[in-house]
């Protein structure tokens, strides 16, 4: 019963991030979103990002969820496969990144429902970094490109208050991943022993 809970859960998470998605994506252009029209469209923002992260991440969880209710449990089955990146994705791009947006709840309830192993902090710190940088390197190229900064706050610091923002947004992200491990630790014991 627990199981069909939470794939209910994930179905409705799914079905909430691409419906969230789609009308992020099919929303007409406004002068307050005039940006969007711009170089980088609506790439050269993290939420946007963050939304495709997290409807890839529920949709994983919706396939893991019905492979364990259709498919005979193998060791070689799809769901044992998409384990790896579906903790991957929570981990070390979706938890940590989606905690300035206001998707937070739904993530809250993957964390609470749903156990996930975490890498070891050297890997996961390197994923993060990974992604950071490159999102770092696409604001930046953006901006070269273009002339047009993705915040508009970027435009009025100077590169001394730009290096600052951007190391205080990496620790941050950093803290957020160090929170999620710390909560999935709380709640489900120690995660690197976790097998499902």
């Amino acid at each position: 019963m627990a199981a069909r809970l939470m794939s209910l859960v994930h179905l409705c998470c799914f079905l909430w991030a691409s419906f969230s998605l789609s009308q992020n994506v099919g929303m007409p252009h406004s002068l307050r979103r005039e940006s969007e029209n711009t170089y980088g469209g609506r790439w050269k923002y993290l939420t946007f990002i963050n939304q495709i992260l997290q409807t890839l991440l529920f949709g994983i969880c919706v396939i893991i969820d019905f492979a364990h209710m259709f498919i005979p449990a193998t060791k070689k089955s799809v769901s044992s496969r998409l384990l790896p990146p579906r903790d991957f994705i929570f981990s070390v791009l979706v938890f940590p990144v989606g905690l300035h947006t206001t998707i937070l709840p739904l993530l809250l309830i993957e964390l609470i429902t749903c156990p996930h192993k975490y890498l070891s902090k050297l890997k996961g710190m390197i994923g993060l970094s990974i992604f950071g940088t490159s999102y770092l390197t696409w604001v930046l190229w953006v901006n070269y490109a273009s002339g047009i900064w993705a915040y508009p706050i970027l435009e009025v610091l100077g590169v001394p208050g730009k290096a600052v923002l951007f190391s205080i947004s990496y620790l941050v992200m950093i803290g957020f991943y160090l929170l999620g491990e710390h909560l999935t630790k709380f709640l489900w014991g120690d995660f690197r022993k976790y097998k499902k």
